[in-house]
């Protein structure tokens, strides 16, 4: 009987041990940082607090990883952070929906893209930029696909190509220069395939030839991707930035109107 004692006692010592480190994972010391109103939730691992018509939501170490205006639903300006405390992204909300100017910024703060949103969708003008805030390329969206004339760049400047977009698929005239701007190659794409004549330079200036084109496949060249069946904004800059900065990747795409209801 002794021995059942001291086994119980043993048994609720480990119960109570693995209870206190439950807790201790589920609601980690609260940094000075975050508002003492806050909860945590521990399958995000984020603080959040909603009070006073505004979520502000924090990173585990206190860092601040979105606030804005929230009433039924994000509304008007946001502003997101990296884990760093740099800006991530900023924009405006919709009755939830991402809509109006946005910009977008690499992990130090140098600015990545901006343009505009619509109902949750790329939508009009985006100019892109590399690390050292160069700008990559340039050119309108429409319902989330690049669509229309979009010019890329090489590092550092100078025209690398100019060409057309048709729902993200490179179809009609595209021209690609060297980087001293000379003429490169120049032609038609039908459905990311070259077709019918194109001139090509074999060196800046010449000599130039023409190579008739019926179905290869088209050369993998910056810009002229494979084939995608969703818009690209779909399934990067709404969801996976917004959800996943709420800490739940498996939460359905932010375009459809189903947001992370825990936040």
């Amino acid at each position: 009987m002794k021995l059942q004692s001291q086994f119980s006692t043993l048994l609720l010592a480990a119960l109570g041990l693995s209870f206190a480190f439950g807790a201790l994972n589920a609601a980690p010391d609260r940094p000075g940082s975050v508002d003492a109103r806050a909860t945590f939730y521990t399958s995000s691992k984020v603080w959040f607090l909603t009070a006073g018509g505004t979520r502000s939501v924090w990173y585990s170490n206190g860092k601040l990883m979105a606030r804005g205006p929230y009433e039924g639903g994000r509304q008007g300006s946001w502003t997101f952070y990296h884990s760093n405390g740099q800006k991530k992204a900023e924009g405006q909300f919709e009755n939830g929906k991402m809509t109006g100017k946005w910009v977008f910024y690499h992990t130090d703060g140098v600015k990545k893209s901006e343009g505009t949103y619509e109902n949750n969708y790329k939508d009009g003008q985006w100019v892109l930029y590399d690390s050292k805030g160069r700008k990559t390329s340039e050119g309108p969206f429409r319902g989330g696909y690049k669509h229309g004339t979009w010019t890329e760049y090489y590092p550092g400047g100078g025209v690398f190509s100019k060409g057309e977009y048709v729902r993200d698929i490179a179809h009609g005239q595209w021209t690609f220069y060297f980087k001293e701007g000379q003429l490169y190659q120049s032609g038609r794409y039908n459905a990311e395939k070259r077709t019918g004549p194109w001139k090509i330079c074999i060196h800046p200036g010449g000599p130039c030839g023409t190579e008739d084109f019926t179905s290869p496949a088209a050369p993998r060249l910056s810009g002229l991707g494979t084939q995608t069946t969703t818009p690209a904004s779909n399934s990067q800059d709404p969801a996976d930035l917004l959800d996943s900065m709420e800490g739940n990747s498996s939460v359905p795409p932010s375009m459809e109107g189903k947001w992370n209801s825990d936040f």
